[in-house]
């Protein structure tokens, strides 16, 4: 019951409850702050409630237990509950506040997953075409060698000669054969770029393994480093452009829900470490008992020994 409640409430902070993170928070100072506040008050609320539930839920059992009310197991209920929950749970959600690059821990292998069919699909339509069949081509073979045309016939034959001839001529074609991306490649280097890219992206085979490595933290220097890899119909955009900011935002999305799944994971994990822990104290501890609730317990013992007495002396025996 502690666990499925606890993932229950966890599911409606980070599907409902923390705060959503757009492009226009992420391009202002004053806008991120503000979100960084509510977050922070968002995370704290959350806390909270687990807390509360757990104590909750813990007070009842130590009164199934042990009996009597709720207000007389409180104080055992509280220390049971508050002392770990306080120092493990809460040392947990510090720590990611103050270093979140510890989420990856789980977002590269659980998030990556959840979202990489998506970002896979996303990518490839905003970044580099991964076909470099042209560029191949081109550089096998779509292009002739240079013919040099001089009335000196001693040239030609000093090209098909194996002989090594000393005329500078010949330097061209020496400067040809040194530096023979002046024929494949050609462009420029923000040409030379995307075709780096795209070589690149066709021999991992998947663009989403770059949302790994983009955070909320520097997505807004990543999309600086993609814009000039993306296609040419994007780069041409304005940047306040509806289009180029829709994708922005879906790509967003998938690095927050990515991140939002890493932490989630984190508490997760701390939260059944720490009901493990609980429900063995409570199972191994003792059951105080007040002079009241004693006395309670001997006046009830009387009753059944008085009526065992009654039921006997009018000739009514029990059997087990």
């Amino acid at each position: 019951m502690n666990i499925f409640i606890f993932l229950i409430i966890t599911a409606i902070y980070f599907i409902l409850a923390k705060p959503k993170l757009q492009v226009e928070t992420l391009e202002s100072d004053i806008l991120y702050s503000a979100y960084m506040k509510s977050t922070q008050i968002a995370l704290a609320t959350y806390f909270i409630v687990i807390i509360l539930v757990q104590f909750s839920i813990n007070s009842v059992a130590i009164v199934q237990k042990c009996g009597g009310s709720v207000s007389q197991n409180m104080g055992i209920a509280a220390m049971i509950t508050f002392l770990p929950w306080f120092f493990f749970m809460g040392l947990m959600m510090v720590a990611l506040l103050l270093f979140p690059g510890w989420k990856s821990a789980f977002s590269d292998i659980i998030g990556y997953f959840a979202v990489s069919s998506s970002a896979n699909k996303l990518l490839s339509d905003l970044l580099v075409d991964t076909s470099i069949n042209d560029k191949l081509e081109k550089m096998n073979g779509g292009y002739e060698e240079p013919v040099f045309q001089s009335n000196n016939s001693s040239i030609n034959s000093s090209i098909n000669s194996p002989t090594i001839v000393q005329d500078n001529t010949l330097q061209p074609i020496q400067q040809l054969n040194q530096n023979p991306q002046n024929i494949m490649m050609g462009g420029s280097p923000k040409q030379d770029m995307q075709d780096t890219a795209s070589a690149i992206v066709k021999l991992v085979g998947n663009m989403s393994i770059l949302i790994n490595q983009i955070t909320p933290e520097n997505f807004v220097e990543w999309w600086k480093t993609l814009k000039p890899l993306m296609k040419d119909k994007y780069q041409q955009m304005r940047d306040d452009d509806k289009i180029l900011l829709g994708i922005k935002q879906k790509l967003l999305a998938l690095v927050v829900a990515r991140d939002n799944i890493g932490e989630a994971f984190w508490y997760i994990y701390t939260a059944i470490l720490l009901i493990s822990v609980v429900q063995l104290r409570l199972a191994t501890h003792g059951c105080i008992k007040d002079a009241a609730q004693m006395q309670s317990n001997v006046n009830d013992l009387a009753q059944q020994k008085e009526a065992t007495k009654t039921a006997t002396s009018n000739g009514v025996q029990y059997t087990g």
